[in-house]
């Protein structure tokens, strides 16, 4: 956020007073109860206090740097905030359960400790913190869950890419696998060292792979669409030092082209900005989505470098995790095919649960209810899978500015489905692999 002293006078009036001050592009906070106190003396009240504190710690903790000192600058600021019981204000979420939530790891605005600041701020009570193929980032979700005492259940995941032929189609999407009873980050560190770096590999180099598609299909887009290009650095800035992903296209289209109608389609946001480049390739790659897509273009450029179903459960078996299927409709282009493979994937794989209330997808919640009980009723679960909702959040929808997944993704899902948190999280655990 760019600030200025017209527009906040009294952030610039604390930083010429030495309470706020900058270092490499971090603010350091020193603001105490005392001093806003002094500063807000006179007419001015504690509570007008309050939006100078929020405008400061929202800046810290979304401002990205991949080291350890940024992280370190990031979790402070939480302590910083959690100590002085002051901070943003979310509308309480709907759920206490939210399956999915991303962070800029992967292709979504908030950091790691601002993702779990929200949570704690939206009343969440379990979080699984997942990105696309890497863990990066999760420690930091751990450890800003301890910092906030564990007013948020941090569950780590990953949202593995795969390619696998099933019922005689070839079905490329995403599938999560949880470690739901790896509860804090020096668990979660050891999880990492004891774990095999060939096997850790296979994921992060369909991030690298997944990264170098995208700038081929931005190319391709620029081509079909010369009235409305983005350049490479342009979408760059959006990655925040980490792979480019589709969104990472939508957020530089509706940051460039905002309000303004592209192929027949009114950027009011970044996931119009996504639609809006799935369209402009549509004619390359006759896919109608952006991830689909992405893992044909990887397909025909000979980059075949995605796991199988196979490879992604001796995973979770290996590492004691357990394979949940997130956004179950996204299998296909069809609802009624995407069921059948769903269907297809519990019956030969080992999964643990399926998110059957999407925020993405609430359309076909009925569907997948139904899909989900004709599973759980065969003798290969006998009632024990676990049904779960996910927002597969991307970004803060109360901050047009840092909404990167669409108005229907709101931390907690955006409708009371009822879920118990208690309940998931002991049904996860006991579906763990042994």
């Amino acid at each position: 956020m760019l600030l200025s002293e017209e527009t906040e006078p009294r952030f610039f009036e604390l930083q010429k007073r030495g309470f706020i001050r900058g270092d490499d592009g971090h603010y350091l906070i020193r603001l105490k109860s005392s001093v806003l106190d002094e500063f807000f003396s006179g007419d001015s009240t504690p509570q007008q206090a309050e939006p100078v504190m929020d405008l400061v710690m929202s800046e810290l903790l979304d401002d990205f740097d991949g080291s350890y000192e940024g992280r370190l600058h990031r979790l402070e600021a939480l302590k910083f905030l959690h100590d002085q019981d002051v901070g943003t204000k979310y509308e309480e979420a709907f759920n206490l359960f939210d399956g999915q939530a991303h962070s800029c790891y992967s292709d979504a605005y908030p950091t790691p400790s601002a993702s779990v600041h929200e949570a704690a701020g939206r009343g969440i009570k379990t979080l699984v913190a997942v990105e696309h193929d890497t863990f990066q980032g999760i420690e930091e979700r751990l450890k800003a869950a301890e910092i906030v005492d564990k007013k948020v259940n941090v569950i780590p995941a990953i949202e593995v890419s795969f390619g696998d032929e099933i019922l005689g189609q070839t079905v490329n999407s995403h599938i999560c696998v949880l470690f739901p009873n790896i509860d804090y980050s020096g668990r979660f560190r050891v999880f990492l060292k004891e774990m095999d770096r060939a096997m850790l590999r296979i994921f992060e180099d369909v991030a690298r792979v997944r990264h170098e598609s995208y700038l081929r299909l931005g190319n391709v887009f620029n081509k079909l669409n010369p009235e409305y290009t983005v350049s490479d650095d342009e979408v760059l800035k959006f990655a925040r030092g980490g792979f480019i992903l589709g969104s990472h296209y939508g957020m530089a289209l509706f940051s460039k082209y905002k309000g303004q109608e592209v192929n027949g389609i009114v950027l009011t946001d970044t996931k119009q900005g996504e639609r809006v480049f799935a369209k402009g390739i549509l004619s390359y790659s006759n896919e109608p989505a952006i991830v689909a897509s992405e893992l044909k273009e990887m397909m025909e450029q000979k980059r075949d470098v995605l796991p199988d179903l196979r490879t992604v459960e001796d995973f979770a078996r290996r590492y004691h995790g357990v394979i949940v299927l997130g956004h179950p409709p996204e299998f296909a282009s069809k609802p009624e095919d995407a069921m059948e493979i769903t269907e297809a994937i519990a019956d030969k794989y080992t999964i643990g649960g399926i998110a059957v209330y999407p925020a993405k997808h609430e359309q076909h919640i009925p569907l997948l209810v139904a899909i989900a009980e004709k599973i759980n009723r065969t003798s290969k679960y006998h009632g024990r899978l676990v049904y779960t909702g996910e927002s597969d959040t991307h970004g803060n929808v109360d901050v047009p500015e840092k909404n990167y997944g669409g108005i229907k993704q709101k931390m907690g899902m955006n409708k009371d489905h009822g879920l118990r948190c208690a309940e998931i999280v002991a049904g996860l655990k006991a579906n763990c692999f042994p």
